[in-house]
Formats: C-alpha cells, structure tokens, sequence
C-alpha cells in the first residue's frame, strides 16, 4: 500500500503535531513569595518514590493513545476514499484496504492495551 505525496505529508505532519501537543511535558513555572528562586513544577506528578510501572503505564497508554488516533484518522480516510470513489475500482479498493487494515490496527491497538494494562496491574500488585 503506498500513500500519495499529499497523504504523507498530512501523516508526517499529524505525527508530528501528536508528538509536540501529547508527549513533550508542559510545565509550569511561578515564583514563590519567600523563595525568589522559581519553582517548575513536576509535569508528571512524580515523586521521589513514584513506581516505575505508573511510569511504564503512562507512557504506553501515551503512545498507544497517539497510535489509535492516527489508526482512526486512516479508518475515517478509508471510508471517505470508498464512498467517494465515484465507480472507480482502483480507489474503490484502495479504500476498502485502508478500512480493512484501520480495522485490524484498531484491533492490535486495544489488544495490546488490554495485555500491558494486564501485565502491569500483574506486576503492581506483585511489588
């Protein structure tokens, strides 16, 4: 399956635009009425004794989250190109694909969260 020029750069910069707005951690910063030294907050919540699977946890849920997204957006394109495909075989198919796949990489996505979220809720309680 190859994507058109137009179709890649709207990924890439879907990609991209997920990974600044979800991932980099925001923070902010105030300054303290006694301390004039200013204080950025933990963006994560952490503290010193936080567990490393809430971490782990965080992080896949994260990404898996970012990787449904991106897997919808190609479902809705599938549909669109299919409804839109005007008697046009090729992109008949061609949408048909990208449903098809979008549906099995929805699967693989809430699969894989069930089986981490099950191993990790495994080891927390193993700790």
């Amino acid at each position: 399956m190859r994507f058109s020029k137009p179709t890649h750069y709207l990924t890439s910069a879907l990609v991209i635009f997920s990974l600044v707005l979800f991932i980099l951690p925001t923070t902010t910063v105030r300054a303290e009425e006694d301390n004039p030294i200013t204080k950025i907050e933990n963006p994560l919540d952490l503290d010193q004794n936080f567990p490393v699977e809430d971490l782990a946890a965080k992080i896949i849920s994260t990404f898996l989250g970012i990787v449904g997204i991106i897997a919808l957006i190609m479902f809705v394109y599938g549909g669109l190109l299919w409804m839109t495909a005007a008697g046009n075989a090729q992109r008949v198919d061609k949408g048909k694909d990208l449903f098809i796949w979008s549906i099995i990489g929805l699967v693989v996505i809430f699969s894989s969260y069930a089986i981490a979220s099950f191993v990790i809720d495994k080891l927390t309680k193993a700790g």
